[in-house]
């Protein structure tokens, strides 16, 4: 069970009674998390949460004990940054599952965000400007926004498999039929725990492998220098190789690698 709170200390009079009124200082946002029915209750807050903001919803994951995510806006106070968090270890650790570069801009607040309740992973944010979507538990983000217009998203709650949005001052609006986004999410899923395949067949075709992130580009043409020796054959040899859909690198003859 877990709980959100956002104590704020009032100013005191020479008496030490509090005056209202006054705005007073503000602490750190709190999250809190009991496990024995509201007996006691621990603080655990990320350690990298910034002072103020607002957390509407905390989200308990469907699929795993201990795990649970939320969102933060905090655009009152000038920072208009994404925050959503996700921990599997009862609040523990956490991780921020928004660094402004992999899919939510680093100027849209995040409001909500909720795991779906038959695809784990599969993570759907409300944010100041519109929907996202994550088919990989929130490490690359994409828009979802179809003809939803460009509105706060408040709330969301998954019914069966449509997906209810309540927006600031436009509406209610519902996705019907998600099973196209549960079927891209399991797909994702298993082609990025299936095991990478590189390699060049007799007829000079490259195997494609899973997409390869930024991160992983270095890492792959390392191996494939170690390609250059296999290929003994007249014909020349090409090998592209993309990253998010878009070819950055070309080698032609496994020798010299083309930048785009």
């Amino acid at each position: 069970l877990l709980l959100f709170s956002n104590p704020r200390t009032l100013p005191r009079d020479k008496e030490g009674k509090p005056v209202t009124g006054g705005r007073g200082k503000r602490e750190n946002l709190s999250i809190r998390l009991s496990r024995d029915d509201g007996k006691t209750w621990a603080r655990v807050t990320p350690k990298d949460l910034e002072t103020g903001g607002r957390v509407a919803f905390i989200d308990p994951s469907p699929h795993r004990k201990g795990s649970a995510y939320f969102a933060v806006y905090r655009y009152l106070l000038g920072d208009y940054a994404p925050y959503i968090y996700k921990t599997d270890d009862y609040g523990k650790t956490w991780k921020r599952l928004t660094d402004g570069k992999n899919g939510i801009p680093a100027d849209t607040p995040t409001r909500v965000v909720r795991e779906d309740p038959d695809r784990e992973g599969l993570l759907y944010a409300g944010t100041e400007f519109g929907m996202y979507v994550s088919f990989d538990d929130g490490d690359h983000w994409q828009s979802l926004q179809l003809n939803l217009p460009v509105t706060p998203v408040m709330d969301m709650r998954i019914v069966r498999n449509d997906i209810a949005i309540a927006t600031e001052g436009r509406g209610f609006w519902v996705l019907d039929d998600m099973s196209p986004l549960r079927e891209v999410a399991a797909k994702s899923q298993a082609i990025a725990a299936a095991p990478r395949r590189d390699a060049i067949n007799h007829d000079q075709t490259f195997l494609r492998s899973t997409p390869l992130s930024s991160a992983d580009t270095e890492t792959a043409l390392g191996g494939v220098e170690n390609l250059e020796h296999q290929h003994t054959g007249a014909a020349p040899v090409h090998l592209a190789i993309e990253v998010d859909g878009a070819r950055v690198h070309h080698l032609k003859n496994i020798a010299k690698v083309v930048r785009h």
